[in-house]
């Protein structure tokens, strides 16, 4: 075997191991964790009962726990799908949802092809997923909400759902949207807002109004989840 046969094969096992990795130590590292608040639980669990089909948004920063707390409403009957971006950066991304046996649709929270924008159709009205993504994804700007996840809630009639997170200690990795990691045993507060409809006959100044809205929302619940934890 040459050397740089030996180094693509090298390669390929570091992409087919790596979301088994992840997978591993986010188990663990989530577990770790000491959830001290949930404002908005109980408005949650009335959207939980009434099986509604939701449009979860959360900044992209704070995809790690945020993910990790719809996932875990899953067995409560949230019917939970994940919008993935096309790229490469989103390959392990879905391989791990794929694992977790979570419905994925590749495409971005600012534009999607007809096929990718057909699927999400599909999975939210027919299917009833509840389709979760950041909207500033998948390149930002950071903390930007696009127009995108509007346009989906105006198009499915599904209503968009805020959520944000705090910790008290994390790591922050040197990417676009300054990614969040909770440390191990870290003491988080998550912030759930009220669920948002766009109705279908929005004009476009309105529609431009609701976005702006929500990304004001989103920074709200931040602030909100910082607070009670006191950061």
């Amino acid at each position: 075997m040459s050397w740089k046969t030996g180094r693509r094969w090298i390669r390929r096992l570091e992409r087919k191991s790596a979301p088994y990795l992840i997978r591993f130590g986010a188990r663990l590292l989530i577990r770790s964790y000491r959830v001290q608040q949930v404002i908005g639980q109980n408005g949650f669990d009335l959207l939980l009962a009434q099986r509604l089909t939701l449009l979860p948004c959360f900044w992209h920063r704070q995809i790690v726990y945020c993910a990790w707390f719809l996932i875990e409403a899953m067995p409560r009957g949230l019917k939970l799908g994940f919008l993935i971006s096309p790229s490469r950066d989103g390959d392990i991304g879905a391989k791990i949802f794929e694992f977790l046996e979570i419905p994925i649709i590749r495409g971005s929270s600012s534009h999607t092809g007809a096929h990718s924008l057909r699927e999400l159709y599909i999975a939210i009205k027919h299917d009833g997923l509840s389709i979760a993504t950041p909207p500033d994804g998948p390149l930002g700007p950071s903390c930007v909400f696009k127009p995108g996840w509007v346009n989906l809630a105006r198009l499915t009639g599904a209503p968009m759902l805020p959520i944000a997170y705090a910790a008290d200690r994390f790591w922050t990795l040197k990417t676009w949207d300054n990614l969040m990691i909770p440390k191990p045993f870290a003491r988080i507060a998550v912030a759930l807002g009220d669920p948002v409809y766009a109705g279908k006959d929005l004009d476009n100044a309105v529609l431009e109004r609701l976005q702006h809205g929500m990304e004001d929302e989103l920074n709200k619940l931040s602030r909100t989840a910082r607070q009670a934890i006191g950061i």
